[in-house]
């Protein structure tokens, strides 16, 4: 009787775990669509007023492919429900490909054979890219070795201390916000794969982030 109640908590413990993960989740899917959406909403409205107004149109239409192309990359993040071998690697890099706006981080793909990276190892990958993306807020680059280390340069380069305890284990669920989701993400992807992220700083505008075996 006892093996089998030890069982059903932890069953409970768990789902009260992915219950959470998954509302953080979707806060954090919702904060970032938020903002190109109203401007969607707000430009229609403007434009039933002023339909020769140029501007507004182009506004609109700016809106809305930034509010395709997040769409696009949060479907990566979470994965295509009907497809476990997706997304791959390419997937990635298109999506990715138009996420940041006038290039403002450039990504290097060092990588062979993008399309062997499926499921969520992929998911682990783009999970980690927008986590050290997060720390060029002045822009930069981001370098994606064969081993799939990830090294990001740009100006005052630095993850938050928060961010960094979210990326590598260091804080609980309760902890995280709609800022450190996503390296908390990671982090659950990498130890649900037997791996681990660990963080090193290479200088004040350089670290990289390596997804190790645990």
């Amino acid at each position: 009787m006892l093996p089998f109640l030890v069982m059903l908590l932890q069953e409970e413990l768990s789902m009260t775990f992915d219950m959470a993960l998954m509302h953080l989740m979707c806060a954090k899917i919702c904060h970032d669509l938020s903002a190109p959406a109203s401007a969607v909403a707000m430009g229609l409205e403007m434009l039933c007023e002023t339909p020769q107004d140029t501007s507004t149109l182009e506004l609109v239409t700016y809106s809305s492919q930034s509010t395709i192309h997040k769409l696009e990359l949060f479907r990566c993040l979470t994965g295509f429900s009907s497809t476990p071998s997706k997304p791959t690697g390419i997937d990635l890099e298109k999506a990715l490909r138009n996420y940041w706006p006038d290039n403002k981080i450039s990504i290097t793909w060092k990588v062979p054979q993008l399309e062997n990276i499926q499921g969520p190892p992929a998911r682990l990958l783009l999970a980690t890219l927008l986590t050290a993306a997060d720390s060029l807020p002045r822009g930069g680059t981001l370098t994606i070795d064969p081993n799939l280390s990830i090294t990001a340069k740009g100006p005052t380069a630095l993850l938050w201390e928060e961010t960094v305890k979210a990326l590598t284990g260091s804080s609980a669920l309760s902890q995280q916000t709609v800022g450190t989701i996503v390296a908390f993400f990671a982090h659950t992807l990498a130890h649900s794969l037997g791996k681990k992220l660990t963080l090193q700083t290479i200088n004040e505008s350089q670290f990289q982030v390596d997804i190790v075996e645990k």
